[in-house]
């Protein structure tokens, strides 16, 4: 499958255990048949090699899975990703949320479309599977906007305090009524919206007048900057110098082919703090010509 952009998609999937990892690693590697396409953090991954590892999946078009724990779930941006699978389910929904905030956030431009593999005929998947139709049903109500506030809803209840229930007293239909009791009071419409309404910046919105003021300042802003047609003649003619190779994809934008060794080796020595160069790169590099406006 590729992107509206005609990049490959990628897949992000995480579990919960690092040995759980390990055997899909392994499993999506031989089903491939390219080791290089999958990478993985944990963990056990160092900061530095883990922004490595991310900067590969944004960038690399070989790179077409990440299989990850929670290690990768918080604080990171994997939006040129829009696939997801949860491969273990966490036993916290703020982990949940976390985990589906790393596509679904601001800036993503495809349909994000998340899976949660659950164990049938067990007692803890049939919670989980209480739990998954009510989101979606709630997902429905509220305009996809329930993984946002996912982990405030559960503010007061402990999922795994549920799911250790529903594993000992399972059987019992008084213990079974009350775990759909709290699911569904838990994710209750008008609760939901008490809380997006309660996490809501502001109440007011800003008139055409407003708005056209703002973007009126935005444009000549952009205006006063140094033009891009001069940064990409400079760089152009840089990269070529250094045996670099590019490719220009469409008008405005361009493919990295091949990084010089002189680049990479600079970037090892300059340090830790600077994100990664890499071999190689997809087209995200965009140029806007303004003497010869499109």
């Amino acid at each position: 499958m590729v992107t509206t952009s005609g990049s490959r998609r990628k897949l992000i999937i995480f579990t919960e255990h690092r040995d759980t990892l390990a055997y899909l690693m392994e499993r999506i590697k031989g089903l491939l048949g390219r080791p290089d396409a999958v990478v993985t953090i944990h963990g056990g991954t160092n900061r530095d090699e883990r922004r490595k590892i991310q900067e590969e999946f944004r960038n690399n078009p070989d790179v077409l899975i990440l299989v990850a724990t929670d290690a990768a779930g918080e604080g990171v941006n994997l939006q040129n990703a829009n696939l997801m699978v949860n491969y273990d389910l966490p036993w916290n929904p703020n982990r949940l949320e976390q985990r589906f905030g790393r596509i679904h956030r601001i800036g993503q431009t495809e349909v994000c479309h998340l899976w949660n593999i659950v164990a049938v005929e067990t007692r803890e998947g049939a919670v989980f599977q209480k739990l998954l139709e009510k989101l979606e049903v709630e997902r429905a109500a509220l305009g996809g906007k329930v993984f946002d506030i996912l982990g405030e809803a559960f503010d007061n209840i402990s999922l795994k305090d549920l799911l250790i229930d529903a594993i000992r007293y399972g059987e019992q239909p008084e213990i079974k009524a009350k775990l759909d009791q709290v699911i569904d009071g838990a994710l209750d419409t008008s609760h939901l919206k008490e809380i997006i309404r309660r996490n809501a910046l502001v109440e007011q919105h800003m008139g055409l007048d407003e708005l056209y003021a703002i973007k009126d300042e935005m444009e000549k802003a952009e205006a006063r900057k140094l033009q891009p047609y001069f940064i990409r003649a400079f760089f152009t003619e840089a990269f070529k110098t250094l045996g670099g190779e590019m490719r220009n994809r469409e008008a405005g934008r361009f493919e990295i082919r091949h990084v010089p060794a002189a680049i990479r080796e600079r970037d090892r020595v300059i340090g830790e703090t600077r994100t990664p160069v890499l071999k190689k790169a997809l087209p995200q590099m965009e140029w806007v010509d303004y003497r010869n406006p499109l």
